[in-house]
């Protein structure tokens, strides 16, 4: 789980009774979160100690209220006729931070903010894809993303007492023209190059240079992609 939920009873600051806790209901409201354009330095609020890296408490409002209005989104999307593709197209539309042409997305689908995802053209996004865009997600475009694939940004220090009450993230970068295996994680902080292969399966714990296909977990390189010249005849490879 990525986020500290908006409410929670404590001992005191250190010592929370429960990380798991109940949204504000007289709070909580559906609005898209605005990316700044600028951080300050050194960050003043939650949301810009999150977009800096550093370590940040969730339940700031701005970023309670931007997850509700990805959940809200995300649940219209996935609810929506398979056959009403004008609808479809205008919920990610809404949702997504910036979305390239001729751009699809299988429901169910589900983000974290959608403000931090980017996705570059003509990128497909098979069922049950899951992303936290705590930091910014730039997948690239021809992208193939297999079913259940999970993408982080969101993570957490490893002493107990300081992951109860902050988080922090780093951004994933896909090149253009990769392929995501079913069931693959990317992990935070992760850079996979262009046209690189994601083996079914895989946990990506480190940067995938270009052309490279890898597999397992963690993921290691399996073998090099072909790289082609635009006038090279198309020969599928294995």
């Amino acid at each position: 789980m990525s986020a500290i939920p908006s409410v929670c009873t404590v001992k005191n600051e250190d010592e929370p009774t429960s990380y798991v806790c109940i949204p504000d209901a007289d709070k909580i409201q559906s609005i898209k979160l605005a990316i700044p354009g600028i951080i300050p330095s050194p960050p003043v609020t939650e949301m810009d100690k999150l977009l800096s890296g550093e370590l940040y408490d969730a339940r700031e409002q701005v970023l309670v209220d931007g997850r509700a209005f990805a959940r809200v989104c995300c649940q219209k999307f996935n609810a929506s006729d398979p056959l009403d593709v004008n609808a479809r197209n205008q919920f990610t539309e809404e949702l997504l931070g910036t979305k390239g042409k001729g751009v699809w997305i299988e429901p169910p689908f589900n983000c974290e903010y959608g403000s931090n995802l980017h996705l570059g053209d003509a990128t497909y996004l098979n069922f049950n894809c899951l992303i936290l865009d705590d930091m910014p997600v730039r997948i690239g475009a021809r992208c193939f993303l297999a079913p259940n694939v999970s993408i982080y940004t969101a993570t957490h220090p490893i002493e107990p007492r300081a992951r109860s009450i902050s988080e922090y993230s780093k951004p994933v970068t896909i090149g253009d023209d990769c392929w995501i295996g079913g069931c693959s994680i990317i992990l935070p902080g992760v850079t996979i190059g262009d046209c690189s292969v994601v083996g079914a399966g895989s946990v990506v714990t480190k940067d995938v240079p270009p052309y490279t296909v890898v597999a397992g977990n963690p993921a290691k390189k399996i073998k090099d992609v072909p790289r082609l010249t635009s006038d090279a005849a198309i020969v599928p490879s294995k």
